[in-house]
């Protein structure tokens, strides 16, 4: 069993995912619609919203925040600025307004 991701043929991103067999998928009246995905055969595993990439058969995450790039290595999202390190079992968020005003803060301690 593997997991297939139905695309949306007008928008590209996916919209169901689901665990099955090459032979149920085949059966289905909109088989065409559905892609096979793995880390190995797509990079990721697609998920709900994701967007598919025909020419290069890969689903990328939607991007988060308008300030963070794609990494086609990592195939991640990455944040402008790195997260601080971690002490006292903080936890970060990101805060897209905080960079947009000044581009050096980012990051702010969750309260």
């Amino acid at each position: 069993m593997s997991k297939y991701a139905r695309i949306n043929s007008l928008t590209k991103k996916v919209d169901t995912v689901i665990v099955a067999d090459a032979t149920h998928i085949k059966k289905l009246p909109d088989y065409d619609l559905w892609v096979e995905t793995s880390i190995e055969l797509t990079k990721k595993v697609a998920a709900i919203g994701d967007i598919y990439d025909v020419e290069n058969n890969n689903f990328k995450s939607v991007q988060p925040y308008a300030s963070w790039t794609f990494n086609n290595t990592t195939w991640k999202w990455e944040p402008p600025l790195s997260m601080p390190s971690i002490s006292n079992d903080e936890v970060y968020d990101w805060d897209e307004d905080a960079y947009q005003a000044d581009n050096t803060t980012g990051w702010s301690i969750r309260s």
